[in-house]
């Protein structure tokens, strides 16, 4: 999974639980693409196929937001211009409630908690060229514990900083050059004997 360009090692929430959630707010989404087989060399050595999300990309002429609320979570994005126009910001935070939906439901032996935010800043400091600066970030925490069993704790992070710089010098070439850096953080641990609750920190 590509998401602007780059590239999500993990990119789905409630891995233990098959990894059920994008950490992608669907607010953000401006298109997606699906390649089986022929895709360039921007996609590196993969051989299946490649799913690539775009964030939105539409002129932002005034400021916008939006809030969702639903059993699952909370969701709040937004985007802005600035510089008269010559840039904008796009923001999407996350964090879901599904743990306390199943508590609620009265399954209060599986506690699952996650949560995801995204920021891009897009400069326009010429007319054929555009700066962006994003910054990706989620977090999952899950506990099962049950009388009698093996608890289960785990806890997993990822952030993703990048840069992409797109020009177009002549109307029939352009160039695209992108630097990121990435960080994952898992923690797992299951057994008579674990401390769940200690296990809940991703470093």
């Amino acid at each position: 999974l590509a998401f602007d360009g780059l590239e999500l090692y993990e990119p789905f929430h409630l891995k233990d639980l098959d990894g059920a959630l994008s950490i992608i707010d669907p607010a953000i989404v401006g298109g997606a693409s699906l390649s089986t087989g022929g895709f360039g060399a921007r996609f590196g050595d993969h051989l299946t196929g490649v799913f690539a999300l775009r964030s939105r990309d539409e002129p932002v002429t005034s400021g916008r937001g939006q809030l969702s609320l639903s059993l699952s979570g909370l969701s709040v994005s937004g985007a802005a211009p600035l510089l008269h126009g010559d840039a904008d910001v796009l923001a999407s935070v996350r964090r879901g409630f599904l743990g306390a939906a199943l508590a609620l439901a009265g399954d209060k032996a599986l506690a699952p908690r996650y949560d995801d935010a995204y920021a891009r800043l897009r400069v326009r400091p010429a007319a054929r060229d555009e700066i962006t600066f994003s910054v990706l970030h989620a977090g999952d925490r899950l506990r099962l514990t049950q009388p009698d069993l093996p608890s289960l704790a785990s806890a997993y992070g990822s952030d993703y900083v990048w840069a992409t710089w797109r020009t177009m010098p002549r109307g029939w070439l352009s160039g695209r050059t992108t630097v990121a850096l990435a960080h994952l953080a898992w923690r797992r641990a299951g057994g008579a004997s674990s401390d769940p609750d200690a296990m809940l920190d991703v470093s």
